[in-house]
């Protein structure tokens, strides 16, 4: 892609055979896009645009002046930038074959708009997303709405993004409840078998006729304070 610009002055910028990008910047500036689906912004001033082959798309807005659009090839669009809407837009016939789309002291030519219809193939979009096409019989736009059908798509998108992170929040719940109880239960076996420890240590200091006694007794606690302690857990 060939990406040339203008600056200050009077410039000739031509494309090549790719999707080029033509910025004319400040001057009376000529711009060809030549082969391929060309972007041309003539900037402030006067200036004649030529998006030749392929899908152009022309940028046009306030202060940009006296421009003029000469394209019988593929399916075009003008974008006007914020500021200029359909309402403040006035159709009207200009020269033998041309249409103009004028927004105060500004002005947008269409040449050769009314001698072929392979020079009707522009579309017209505006910053608020509006788009409208040139209504030759009447001199006015048809304005519709842009589809919304990538808005949507983002919506359900994030639908199931949103639907997704409540089901895996309610999956760490439940497992960190789970954890929850083995760590309670294992620190309830630990505190208990200690404890036997303990009472088992007691009964061999006793003499040999009570150790087996004690040793069944210490058995018991060991399995009762585990019960006791999973209970108040």
């Amino acid at each position: 892609m060939d990406k040339l610009y203008g600056g200050a002055g009077n410039d000739t910028l031509s494309g090549s055979d790719g999707n080029d990008f033509l910025d004319g910047g400040n001057g009376n500036d000529k711009l060809e896009g030549g082969s391929g689906n060309d972007y041309l912004d003539g900037g402030v001033g006067n200036d004649e645009l030529t998006g030749g082959y392929g899908d152009d798309t022309y940028i046009f807005g306030l202060g940009y002046g006296q421009d003029t659009i000469s394209d019988g090839y593929g399916r075009n669009v003008v974008r006007f930038l914020e500021g200029i809407t359909p309402e403040s837009l006035n159709v009207a016939k200009s020269g033998n074959w041309d249409l103009s789309l004028s927004h105060g002291e500004d002005q947008l030519t269409l040449s050769n708009y009314r001698y072929n219809q392979s020079y009707r193939n522009i579309q017209l979009e505006f910053s608020d997303k509006r788009i409208a096409t040139i209504n030759e019989q009447t001199l006015t736009l048809d304005v519709k709405e842009a589809p919304a059908v990538e808005e949507s798509v983002t919506t359900a998108v994030q639908a199931q993004t949103l639907s997704a992170l409540i089901s895996n929040s309610d999956a760490l719940t439940d497992t960190t409840s789970s954890a929850n109880l083995l760590v309670q239960a294992t620190a309830a076996e630990v505190q208990a078998t200690t404890q036997a420890q303990l009472l088992v240590q007691e009964a061999s200091a006793l003499p040999s006729e009570n150790t087996v006694s004690a040793v069944n007794s210490a058995a018991n606690t060991n399995t009762n304070l585990f019960t006791e302690q999973l209970t108040v857990q």
